[in-house]
């Protein structure tokens, strides 16, 4: 038996806290003493919940998520909440989506994964912190600080290089506020992160400034302390600085017209959901030491 379940701590209208999730029944079809068939509890298993914060000075969403007897991370539970404190001029109205990129005074992630696997504990813990209200220069580029954030690990090493989470819904197991995605490693012994959010100033375009990014440092030690891997990982979003001026599409038109109307609706579709000034870039990279 499966149960959804959600709870609103204010009125749904009002947006406030609400929490959703799901939580399982379990049942064994057992025969008694006369051979007749039956039903007897078995076990009781949730796997884990969502969170939405919508007050007036802050917006976020969150989720916890609940994994026994996982084939990578054995049994524990991954968290991570991403939340924005509004100032005290926002004009922030009608209800919060989770993702919506909203101005803000300051933002907050937070992200952690606590577990047992084969008898080895194994924890990842990370937070990043930015503004953009903070700005500290970086003489002589025209670089400056925007965000500060760092964390540790223990048992774990970085398996994957992911998206950041954009919401509180769907997240996967073991990520942190890079994108980067840990799995439990016996030959690790812990580790560090240290990370900036880097822009440009001084530098005008239209839509606000031309790079914004973060840069992450990860540094990872073996049994005895040995220097097992430094990573180097960064996300950048290149804003065009043309700004308004737009190239003629004759061209890109005219290929249209040989296509469906159910082709061209979800091409269009899909150019609606991607902004067409920016360009998302990554780069990481990984050194290796024996």
């Amino acid at each position: 038996l499966d149960f959804d379940l959600g709870v609103h701590l204010m009125k749904q209208e009002d947006g406030g806290l609400t929490a959703s999730g799901c939580f399982k029944i379990f049942g064994k079809l057992e025969t008694n003493v006369i051979g007749a068939h039956q039903w007897r509890f078995h076990k009781f298993t949730m796997d884990g919940f969502t969170v939405k914060i919508d007050l007036p000075v802050v917006k976020g969403c969150g989720a916890l998520t609940l994994f026994k007897e996982d084939p990578v991370y054995g049994n524990g539970f991954s968290a991570y909440l991403d939340a924005k404190i509004l100032g005290k001029d926002s004009d922030q109205k009608g209800a919060y989506t989770c993702g919506a990129d909203i101005e803000s005074a300051f933002s907050l992630s937070l992200a952690a994964v606590f577990g047992n696997k084969d008898g080895m504990r194994f924890f990842m813990l990370d937070g990043y912190v930015s503004s953009d209200k903070l700005s500290v220069p970086l003489p002589p580029t025209p670089l400056s600080l925007t965000g500060f954030g760092g964390g540790a690990f223990y048992r774990m090493k970085i398996t994957e290089l992911s998206d950041s989470p954009e919401n509180g819904n769907a997240i996967p197991a073991g990520i942190d506020t890079s994108g980067l995605i840990y799995e439990p490693d016996p030959g690790t012994l812990f580790g560090l992160k240290f990370a900036v959010g880097i822009t440009t100033t001084g530098i005008e375009a239209s839509g606000g400034s031309p790079i914004n990014g973060k840069l992450a440092v990860i540094v990872r030690f073996g049994n005895g302390l040995s220097l097992q891997n430094i990573t180097f990982w960064g996300t950048a979003e290149l804003i065009n600085p043309l700004g308004d001026f737009e190239l003629p599409d004759i061209d890109e038109k005219i290929g249209t017209l040989a296509i469906s109307d159910s082709e061209r609706q979800h091409k269009d579709e899909g150019e609606m959901k991607n902004a067409q000034d920016k360009i998302m870039a990554k780069m990481g990279l990984s050194l290796d030491f024996d």
